[in-house]
């Protein structure tokens, strides 16, 4: 599974919704006679449409501005939102957690721009006699996880103050601002659709109560959503069931959102018939083998293994995984062609991030354990340093890019003998 850290309280004020989604564009000019208009661009992408709602939520301290409306055909969705205590002209950051947009279809996210996806701002160029009107510009995030640039957004919108509509805000994870482990409930085995069994359960802090919609992006032919009413705030937990037919097995990496939070989490899919279970099963992983060493900012090798072991009821096929946390992973994959208790070893991939010890869970088709892994300080000498390899070479010239005074330091093979 994925974290994230929460950067701060402003973070749970946005909304914003992750999922596969082709592109959508308008490309003609219109004239929109409503309760106000929207329009930006994309590349050689023009969006345009009508402000259906615009009003100002102030039942929090921070109050949310929001402008909504449909895209002229009908089939996409602008949300715009800015967070300040008071409104005016000027400008607002999603750097500063002021601003945000969601551009969807449905549960299906196009365009999003918030503190996370880089700097996206919001210039409200006037704002009075309940109008509204302002450009927008700056980094999104595609339904495809890519950074774009959004250009020449402008909106005009007459405004309602009060509680419009009331919908939740939050953040997923606990209350001391990690995201917290996903359970994911259910066996997954291609082509067969999944039941009321199959649910995933989260854990969440609700700052404001109010009507949600949590949903995960759809991978491998499954998603993971939920929507109702929260009714209290706090810390909580929730279940989602998922909908759809896996397509195929392996493991797949989904990703859940909720306001400007995101939690990361894979479901294995094995092969019909191939049944199995972990070593500590349901609890700690018994026995279990860490090979190599791991040192924050050093990339995972050959060494950097997981020996579990598994007791095999039905041969077959399997594909077994952890989470992923601080930057690592492990995974594993092949065929039981015998019955019994065996070994099977998983190969680390990726950079671990910081000096820690992580618990992670293995996760196979039916079953989960849990070990804890430390990560060891980085080993590499902080500031400048001088790489010793072959024909490395080092140029020094003047401030300012002249070549006067220049010097150039090369390492060569170079065996000394000094007496004899």
């Amino acid at each position: 599974m994925k974290t994230l850290k929460i950067f701060s309280s402003l973070l749970i004020l946005a909304l914003s919704f992750a999922a596969c989604q082709k592109e959508y564009s308008i490309e003609n000019n219109v004239s929109l006679t409503a309760n106000g208009t929207w329009e930006f661009a994309e590349g050689a992408n023009r969006y345009v449409g009508e402000v259906d709602t615009a009003y100002i939520d102030s039942s929090n301290a921070v109050k949310i501005l929001n402008i909504v409306g449909p895209s002229k055909d009908g089939l996409q969705n602008f949300h715009l939102q800015l967070y300040a205590t008071d409104f005016g002209p000027g400008e607002y950051k999603a750097s500063a957690f002021q601003s945000s947009l969601k551009y969807s279809a449905g549960n299906a996210n196009i365009y999003q721009s918030n503190q996370l996806a880089g700097e996206f701002i919001v210039i409200v160029t006037a704002y009075g006699n309940d109008m509204i009107t302002g450009t927008f510009s700056g980094e999104a995030q595609d339904a495809s996880g890519n950074l774009v640039q959004i250009t020449a957004g402008k909106f005009t919108a007459s405004l309602k103050t009060g509680n419009a509509v009331s919908t939740a805000t939050g953040v997923l994870g606990d209350s001391l601002g990690f995201c917290a482990p996903i359970m994911v409930n259910g066996v997954y085995s291609p082509g067969v659709q999944v039941t009321s069994s199959h649910s995933m359960t989260i854990s969440l802090v609700v700052a404001q109560t109010g009507t949600y919609t949590i949903s995960s992006n759809t991978v491998n032919g499954i998603t993971f959503s939920g929507t109702g009413t929260f009714t209290a705030a706090g810390a909580q937990t929730l279940v989602l069931p998922a909908s759809g037919t896996p397509l195929a097995s392996g493991n797949f990496d989904f990703v859940l959102s909720f306001g400007n939070s995101q939690c990361g989490f894979t479901v294995s899919v094995d092969p019909v018939g191939t049944q199995y279970v972990l070593g500590g099963s349901g609890g700690t992983c018994t026995p279990l083998n860490i090979g190599g060493t791991y040192e924050a900012g050093k990339m995972l090798d050959a060494s950097n293994t997981i020996q579990i072991q598994v007791d095999v009821a039905t041969v077959g096929s399997y594909v077994i995984t952890t989470d992923t946390l601080n930057g690592i992973s492990f995974n594993g994959s092949g065929t039981f062609n015998s019955t019994g208790v065996q070994n099977i070893t998983l190969i680390g991939v990726g950079i671990p991030g910081a000096a820690d010890t992580t618990l992670y869970r293995i996760i196979a088709a039916t079953d989960t354990c849990t070990f804890a892994l430390t990560v060891l300080p980085s080993s590499t000498p902080l500031g400048d340093y001088f790489p010793v390899t072959l024909n490395s070479f080092w140029s020094y010239s003047l401030v300012g890019g002249t070549t006067a005074d220049s010097i150039k330091t090369t390492a060569i093979s170079f065996m000394p003998i000094f007496a004899g």
